[in-house]
Parts: C-alpha cells; sequence; structure tokens
C-alpha cells in the first residue's frame, strides 16, 4: 500500500472549504486572497543538515518555516522518495519538518514519489485514491501535470483519466514561463480546465529567477537575464511574475483557483546540497529561483506570495 500511495500528491487538508479572509475580501470588493500561498521546501532538511542559514528580510537567522510563515505564507510542500541514495527526502524527514510546519500553523501539501527516477502510474492511481481516503476521508488528492500552458495535453490526459473512472479532488499544474508557454495560454488553459472538469485547480510549482548570477559555481538551469519577456531576473522581476501568476490562478471563475507553491524555495547554495542525491560535488542550478538570496536574507517575492 505504500508503494502504491507514492504518486499522488495529497492536500492534508480539505481545501474547498471558503476562506475567511477571502470571503470577507469578496464581501468587501476588494481583491480575493488565495487560499493557499505556499513553497516547495524539500531541501530544507538537507541544507539545514549542512550548516544552511535563513534569514528574515532584516538580515536576522532564523527557522526559516517561521520566517515564511510570517511573510504570510500558509502551505508548504514536501516531497517523498522511495529510496533515496543521501537518506533524504525520507519519512523521517517529511514527518520531521510537517511537526515543525503544524506547530506554526502552516498546511501540508506532501508530493509522493513511485520511484527516485521516472515512472508509471498505469492503474495504480484508483488504488492510491482509495488507500488515501481510507487514511482521511478529508484529504484531497491532486492529480499534478507538467507543461501548464498546453491545453491540448490536459484535455488528453484528464479526457483520458475521466475515461478509466480516475478519481481525483484537484487538479493541479506545474507553469514554469520560460518552459511552459506564455501567461495568456497558461490563463486559457487553467481556466479551461477548471471548468471542462469541474475542479478546483492549484499550481503546484512555479518560480522565477531573481538574478542571473551564480552563486556555487555550477551553471544555472535559468541564466537569462529576461527569461521571459517584460520581466528580468531581478528581485522585482521575481516579484511581478509571481504576483502575475498569483492573479492568473485569483481570477479562474467561479472561485475555483486555490493558490500557487513556489518550487525549491529553500534551495540555496549550500555545499553538498546539489541536485543529485548520489553525488555530494554535485552543484544546485535552482538557487537563483529560491525565495532568499545569496546573503540568506529573504526576498521580496515572499511577501509578494503571502499577501496573495
Amino acid at each position: 500500500m505504500k508503494r502504491i500511495l507514492t504518486a499522488l500528491l495529497l492536500l492534508v487538508t480539505a481545501l474547498v472549504v471558503a476562506h475567511p479572509a477571502r470571503a470577507a475580501a469578496q464581501q468587501a470588493g476588494g481583491p480575493a486572497r488565495l487560499q493557499i500561498r505556499g513553497a516547495d521546501i524539500s531541501s530544507l532538511a538537507k541544507s539545514e543538515a549542512l550548516g544552511g542559514v535563513y534569514r528574515d528580510s532584516g538580515g536576522r537567522a532564523g527557522d526559516a518555516l517561521r520566517i515564511m510563515s510570517q511573510a504570510g505564507l500558509n502551505y508548504i510542500r514536501l516531497k517523498v522518495w522511495v529510496n533515496p541514495a543521501d537518506g533524504y527526502n525520507t519519512k523521517t524527514q517529511v514527518l520531521a519538518i510537517a511537526r515543525r510546519a503544524k506547530a506554526l500553523g502552516l498546511r501540508l501539501l506532501v508530493d509522493f514519489h513511485y520511484s527516485d527516477t521516472w515512472a508509471d502510474p498505469a492503474a495504480l492511481l484508483g488504488a492510491g485514491y482509495d488507500a488515501v481516503k481510507r487514511v482521511s476521508s478529508a484529504t484531497k488528492v491532486v492529480l499534478h501535470l507538467a507543461n501548464g500552458g498546453d491545453n491540448g495535453l490536459y484535455r488528453w490526459w484528464f479526457d483520458n483519466a475521466a475515461a478509466q473512472g480516475i478519481r481525483y479532488d484537484v487538479i493541479g499544474l506545474s507553469y514554469y514561463p520560460f518552459w511552459h508557454g506564455t501567461l495568456e495560454a497558461f490563463q486559457a488553459n487553467l481556466n479551461d480546465v477548471a471548468a471542462r472538469y469541474g475542479k478546483p485547480v492549484a499550481v503546484v510549482e512555479t518560480a522565477y529567477p531573481f538574478t542571473a548570477a551564480d552563486d556555487d559555481n555550477w551553471a544555472n538551469i535559468i541564466a537569462s537575464a529576461e527569461p521571459y519577456p517584460g520581466y528580468r531576473a531581478t528581485p522585482q522581476g521575481q516579484s511581478a511574475l509571481l504576483a502575475r501568476v498569483a492573479d492568473i490562478v485569483r481570477a479562474v471563475p467561479n472561485g475555483r483557483g486555490l493558490g500557487l507553491f513556489t518550487w525549491e524555495a529553500t534551495w540555496t547554495g549550500v555545499r553538498g546540497n546539489g541536485w543529485d542525491p548520489a553525488d555530494p560535488s554535485s552543484g544546485n542550478g535552482w538557487e537563483n529561483q529560491a525565495l532568499f538570496d545569496y546573503g540568506d536574507r529573504a526576498l521580496p517575492a515572499m511577501s509578494v506570495l503571502g499577501r496573495g
């Protein structure tokens, strides 16, 4: 049963219940605050073990979870691998971080993996859904697809899921603007799938660089000074792009846009915490897209996301 669960994304709270602040804002005529204002922090446990430091915007060192919570974030996302080479992203670390998050009032999205590389879900999705609901009927099951600007892909995949009787509660999307098409294509797809399948939607992965510079002598995955037209790789550009994605989610008709998670907010340039868990010498090509800068300070985008 543990293996059956390892492909599903589970929201460990009921997300479709209206958030009080959201309802109040709508009644007052103001912008609705997103129910999910989150960040993936799967790298945090290893970073902390290797001496990683996190600071608030004023430069004070502290618990990364508390810093994000104080900035207004209300969800974290953690991945669970099967048998990782470095011993991280196991149940042990996930439970430890999850307990810390709960103590701060943060909610949790758990990203279960079938394997440590690639795997095909086949007929296990239905069995996984049943297993989740037996453990917690209130837990929401998310089916997560990449390439959030590709409407043809989403219609093909979710039409097939419907034909196979696959059950789920939320549609999850990855949207990286430098890979997954224009913001307009992303918005059109988000609105279409929410209406076509009658499900809430959440962006479970998105990110944008705050600099084109490198911090760990390992080439950045995105090194352009302007990865998406009109949004430079600066703290201001990162903030503006993530605010635009949040606005698109907020505008999904019928209140079906739940929110978003930035991917690997705490994956800073800590030596030994590279992309390959089997190779301690590998570097991090993503540190310029974290929510902490090269001085370990919280970036403005964190507060922008927290305001939701």
